[in-house]
């Protein structure tokens, strides 16, 4: 898939995630390739997970033992 422009991580258990194809480009490769697939979908993101994902290493509020903790 890599060699399409597309971009494979492992997802975890018996999944990989791959972006930068449509399903039916990969589906189509894997195929050509010989290999069998189950199932292919297509995953959303949530508004929820993207500003989470931005902000992460944004910490605007702590407790007070946090802040003990850190020397505050």
């Amino acid at each position: 898939m890599a060699g399409h422009g597309a971009e494979v991580t492992e997802g975890g258990g018996n999944r990989l995630e791959i972006s930068g194809l449509s399903l039916a480009e990969v589906g189509a490769i894997a195929f050509s390739n010989g290999f069998e697939l189950h199932e292919l979908s297509q995953a959303h993101g949530s508004l929820e997970s993207a500003y989470n994902q931005l902000t992460r290493d944004t910490v605007e509020f702590t407790s007070s033992a946090a802040g003990k903790a850190m020397g505050k």
